[in-house]
């Protein structure tokens, strides 16, 4: 099983913008308002972090995910867990998320 920082975090994925993600991150997501909602995605693909991480949380291997989803490649589902496990990330929110 994966040991993500994700449980209800997940919902903070949800919420956030491009600008809070570690640069170092950046280019493996995307976020438009005419695509999932403007809801922070992988790049070049329509499944959200949120996707991923509830995969991953549920213990659904990396290589399973990419097997399911030919537009995602390893390195992004990678990309999601290391940002799931970014401190940055949450000192960066704005303000908390009511769950």
């Amino acid at each position: 099983m994966n040991n993500l920082a994700c449980g209800p975090s997940c919902c903070m994925f949800i919420v956030m913008n491009l600008r809070d993600i570690p640069i170092p991150l950046r280019d493996y997501f995307e976020q438009t308002p005419d695509v999932l909602g403007g809801k922070l995605r992988l790049r070049g693909t329509r499944v959200s972090i949120e996707q991923i991480l509830e995969l991953l949380e549920s213990g659904v291997m990396p290589e399973e995910i990419v097997q399911s989803f030919p537009s995602v490649t390893l390195s992004a589902v990678a990309a999601v867990e290391r940002l799931s496990r970014s401190p940055q990330v949450f000192s960066q929110m704005s303000e908390p998320i009511a769950l």
